[in-house]
């Protein structure tokens, strides 16, 4: 299992957008937005899906001017 929390910053007009977009990725959930464009987001992956895959997916969508990982859990579930 892997759970990433990002501060995606965009632009205030285009941030209920942006975040319909981001949602349709695997693990996506957005838990906070502001006036000013951020959103606070997670991503949860698990050992069938790539957590790498789904960070860059946001770092190129469209609109998304950056996306810092705030925090980052990796686990190998295998082992517990």
């Amino acid at each position: 299992m892997n759970i990433a929390s990002l501060v995606i910053h965009t632009r205030p007009d285009d941030r209920d957008q942006i975040a319909g977009q981001l949602l349709t990725l695997p693990g996506v959930e957005i838990h906070a937005t502001t006036d000013d464009g951020r959103l606070v987001v997670t991503v949860e992956n698990d050992v069938s899906q790539v957590a790498a895959d789904t960070l860059t997916a946001i770092h190129e969508t469209q609109g998304v001017i950056s996306a810092a990982i705030t925090f980052q859990y990796s686990d190998d579930e295998s082992e517990t």
